[in-house]
């Protein structure tokens, strides 16, 4: 797809790809860290390559957020 998509081609993708992954077992419309990273792409503010970025970027931190949770005793 290409980046100068407009706003309502972006909605509609998102809203196929979302329906899939929640098709699939992932929930993914309780995650709003996610869904605000969706968002941006979607108004045009942040790139797909950037949307990509800032997610593995999120799933780093929660894992070590759960490491850190997991380290510490009872």
């Amino acid at each position: 797809m290409k980046e100068n998509a407009t706003i309502e081609a972006r909605q509609k993708i998102a809203e196929k790809v979302l329906a899939r992954m929640q098709d699939r077992g992932f929930p993914i419309h309780d995650d709003q860290e996610f869904l605000a990273i969706i968002r941006g792409w979607i108004s045009g503010e942040v790139a797909m390559t950037d949307c990509r970025k800032r997610y593995l970027e999120l799933l780093k931190t929660r894992e070590y957020e759960r490491r850190d949770r997991l380290a510490r005793p009872s």
